[in-house]
């Protein structure tokens, strides 16, 4: 199994194992609050959450909003403060209401998002959190540790400029060199002021430049700004490697084919 798959399949069961408790008894409508809108307009949102009707007890809930901070292996997480996504931030201009509220088993509570579009270019980032509040004389399993779920944020300034822009800031093959295999790790980064998806691909070249074997692992979710994103290839050949030179370019293109950025690294081949 290849290296990213791995690494994905570690990242959904500890995404899992977090998220089951709440997931159990709390649930909400929407995980993506995505809107364009040019500057100085409205724009809203709903989220609709629901608490199990075999919860023995009513819960107390927490809306709060985050700075999104987006982990170079994918996941997302809301920070109090992010200092990278702070030109980007959508967490000052954004209103939720309620902001606490308390809800009896097997009913549900709008919460409504609104949000004026800034002034500025490109897209602005938060995460709203919506927390299940541990209750000191019903609640027995840890203390004082809130479970919630995500709301991801995602907002366009339309009419503005937008710079959909990257750089591969690393590229490097693990050690040891295999005349079979080549573990290709790069590190992407988003340069520009609005989040996209992206391609990866990986090309092994020999010393006359001819292509003898590709990568292109799949790549969940958008990169938003400043964020990075780890990009993990395993290329195998189809014959094994004779003694030589050879390269590995890594490209990294918009969904569109656009290309963003592209590396080299060299490595050998002894006999």
């Amino acid at each position: 199994m290849k290296r990213s798959s791995i690494s994905m399949i570690a990242i959904v069961i500890i995404f899992a194992l977090i998220i089951a408790p709440a997931a159990a008894r709390l649930s909400t409508s929407g995980l993506k609050f995505e809107a364009e809108a040019p500057r100085g307009e409205r724009v809203s949102y709903n989220i609709i959450v629901s608490l199990s009707a075999d919860e023995p007890a009513p819960k107390r809930i927490d809306v709060i909003l985050l700075d999104w901070y987006q982990d170079p292996r994918g996941p997302n997480r809301g920070l109090e403060k992010n200092p990278d996504i702070a030109p980007y931030s959508a967490k000052e201009f954004l209103r939720v209401s309620p902001e606490k509220f308390t809800i009896k088993p097997g009913t549900s509570q709008k919460v409504e998002i609104e949000a004026t579009m800034p002034r500025g270019d490109g897209g602005r980032y938060a995460i709203i959190s919506v927390r299940l509040m541990p209750n000191a004389t019903t609640d027995r399993q840890g203390v004082g540790i809130a479970l919630g779920i995500n709301t991801l944020v995602l907002l366009t300034i339309s009419g503005s400029k937008i710079v959909e822009s990257g750089e591969i800031e690393n590229l490097s093959i693990e050690e040891p060199i295999s005349s079979q295999m080549q573990n290709v790790t790069a590190v992407f980064k988003n340069t520009g002021n609005h989040h996209y998806r992206i391609n990866a691909t990986a090309f092994l070249k020999d010393n006359r430049g001819s292509v003898v074997a590709t990568a292109s692992p799949e790549i969940m979710g958008s990169v938003i700004p400043t964020a990075r994103r780890i990009v993990e290839f395993s290329i195998i050949p189809e014959s094994e490697l004779k003694p030589g030179t050879y390269t590995v370019e890594a490209k990294v293109t918009l969904a569109n084919g656009t290309v963003l950025a592209a590396k080299e690294t060299n490595f050998k081949i002894k006999t």
